[in-house]
């Protein structure tokens, strides 16, 4: 795995092809996110894959920067800290506070 400066850590496990992800675009993924011990707490399986602006969206801050990391494509893993997660809260429902998440995340595709 890589680590950038903010903490995060990343790998690309399976390379895609397609465009590199930049800030501004509009990112459509699938993902699951799950605590460091395995436990699965959302999956775009259950909601469908997700949509969101880069550094635009209100979606957690490591999601931001680590698919700036990835092509179209991509299959990553992604560590995220607490602090560029849910941070001393959590998010009221199923991340707990001060919880570092993996996620696991393909990138479908990206338009401007």
């Amino acid at each position: 795995m890589k680590e950038t400066e903010s903490g995060l850590h990343y790998l690309i496990y399976n390379p895609g092809k397609g465009e590199k992800a930049e800030p501004g675009m509009k990112a459509m993924i699938e993902y699951s996110i799950s605590l460091l011990d395995g436990t699965v707490l959302y999956s775009s399986k259950e909601i469908g894959p997700k949509p969101f602006h880069i550094e635009k969206d209100n979606v957690e801050q490591g999601l931001h920067e680590g698919v700036t990391y990835m092509r179209v494509g991509d299959k990553a893993k992604i560590i995220v800290p607490f602090y560029l997660a849910h941070g001393l809260m959590g998010d009221h429902a199923k991340i707990p506070p001060l919880a570092s998440l993996v996620f696991d995340v393909r990138l479908l595709g990206l338009s401007r």
